[in-house]
């Protein structure tokens, strides 16, 4: 963020991997509770069917921590598909079809479109938003999984 800010030129990507990045570090962070809380189901994660998918296994951790799945139209829930929409553009695009028309003369350079498809997706103000929704909603988990996993090396903050 701090990088985008710095440099407005190319934040768009900035902030397009910032928010990548918080959506892959809460997959990543659900693994890992994963494994700890059910490590023979998380053994085989791949082809486990109930948890193959992102919205299976937030499920099934917030289950095994004994926490209710939140509404997913409320933050921070909201933020977090949200961000696994942009992710699925992006690993899943889709051709985008469009027209614009643009009138200049023939001295003048052929204008440059500049149409980014995920513009409505990124900004600044989302990656802040993603970041802090990421860390309130594995904050909640690691608290409500520290009551059930007994391992000194565990520690008190996801």
């Amino acid at each position: 963020m701090e990088h985008a800010q710095a440099n407005p030129t190319g934040a768009f990507l900035d902030h397009l991997v910032a928010m990548i990045f918080a959506f892959n570090t809460l997959e990543g962070y659900l693994n890992y509770i994963g494994d700890h809380l059910a490590p023979e189901l998380w053994k085989n994660e791949r082809n486990e069917p109930s948890i193959r998918s992102f919205s299976g296994k937030a499920a099934k951790v917030l289950e095994l921590c004994g926490l209710k799945e939140p509404d997913k139209t409320i933050r921070p829930y909201r933020t977090i598909w949200d961000l696994q929409d942009l992710r699925d553009k992006i690993a899943h695009p889709k051709p985008i079809r469009f027209t614009k028309e643009f009138y200049h003369t023939d001295e003048e350079p052929e204008p440059n479109p500049n149409y980014i498809p995920l513009d409505d997706l990124v900004s600044h103000k989302k990656v802040a938003v993603a970041v802090e929704d990421v860390q309130e909603l594995i904050q909640a988990i690691h608290a409500a999984a520290s009551q059930r996993i007994e391992d000194v090396w565990f520690g008190k903050d996801g």
